[in-house]
Protein backbone atom coordinates (compact mmCIF):
# COMPACT_ATOMS: atom_id res chain seq x y z
CA UNK A 1 0.00 0.00 0.00
CA UNK A 2 2.51 2.76 0.59
CA UNK A 3 4.61 1.75 -2.48
CA UNK A 4 1.28 1.42 -4.85
CA UNK A 5 -1.05 4.19 -3.47
CA UNK A 6 0.61 6.69 -0.15
CA UNK A 7 3.86 7.79 -1.43
CA UNK A 8 2.61 8.12 -4.79
CA UNK A 9 0.15 11.10 -4.02
CA UNK A 10 0.40 14.22 -2.37
CA UNK A 11 -3.02 13.74 0.13
CA UNK A 12 -4.27 17.75 1.27
CA UNK A 13 -6.02 16.32 4.39
CA UNK A 14 -6.68 13.52 6.43
CA UNK A 15 -9.90 12.75 4.87
CA UNK A 16 -8.90 12.83 1.36
CA UNK A 17 -6.43 9.99 2.81
CA UNK A 18 -9.02 7.68 4.07
CA UNK A 19 -10.93 8.50 0.85
CA UNK A 20 -8.02 7.34 -1.20
CA UNK A 21 -6.86 4.43 1.25
CA UNK A 22 -10.71 3.01 1.45
CA UNK A 23 -10.59 3.27 -2.72
CA UNK A 24 -7.39 1.84 -2.81
CA UNK A 25 -8.33 -1.42 -0.61
CA UNK A 26 -11.56 -1.42 -3.12
CA UNK A 27 -9.08 -1.96 -6.14
CA UNK A 28 -6.90 -4.57 -4.66
CA UNK A 29 -9.32 -6.88 -3.53
CA UNK A 30 -12.24 -6.39 -6.07
CA UNK A 31 -10.40 -5.26 -9.57
CA UNK A 32 -6.50 -6.32 -9.16
CA UNK A 33 -4.92 -9.75 -10.06
CA UNK A 34 -2.90 -11.41 -7.91
CA UNK A 35 -0.38 -13.96 -9.27
CA UNK A 36 -0.33 -15.76 -5.89
CA UNK A 37 -4.15 -16.48 -6.34
CA UNK A 38 -3.63 -17.76 -9.69
CA UNK A 39 -4.39 -14.43 -11.20
CA UNK A 40 -7.57 -13.99 -9.46
CA UNK A 41 -8.98 -11.40 -7.70
CA UNK A 42 -8.94 -11.81 -3.72
CA UNK A 43 -12.62 -10.86 -3.95
CA UNK A 44 -13.23 -13.96 -5.73
CA UNK A 45 -11.45 -16.12 -3.88
CA UNK A 46 -13.03 -15.12 -0.55
CA UNK A 47 -16.19 -15.08 -1.93
CA UNK A 48 -16.21 -19.08 -2.40
CA UNK A 49 -13.35 -19.81 -4.87
CA UNK A 50 -10.93 -20.90 -1.78
CA UNK A 51 -11.09 -24.67 -2.33
CA UNK A 52 -10.32 -24.23 -6.51
CA UNK A 53 -7.35 -21.98 -5.70
CA UNK A 54 -5.91 -24.15 -2.76
CA UNK A 55 -6.95 -27.32 -4.17
CA UNK A 56 -4.79 -26.20 -7.59
CA UNK A 57 -1.56 -24.55 -5.08
CA UNK A 58 -1.69 -27.75 -3.74
CA UNK A 59 -1.19 -29.47 -6.58
CA UNK A 60 1.80 -27.32 -7.98
CA UNK A 61 3.92 -27.78 -5.07
CA UNK A 62 4.02 -31.90 -4.62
Amino acid sequence: MKYEEVHLKRYESVRELGDGLTEFIRWYNEERIHSSLLYKKPAEVYCGQVGEVTKSLGSQHR
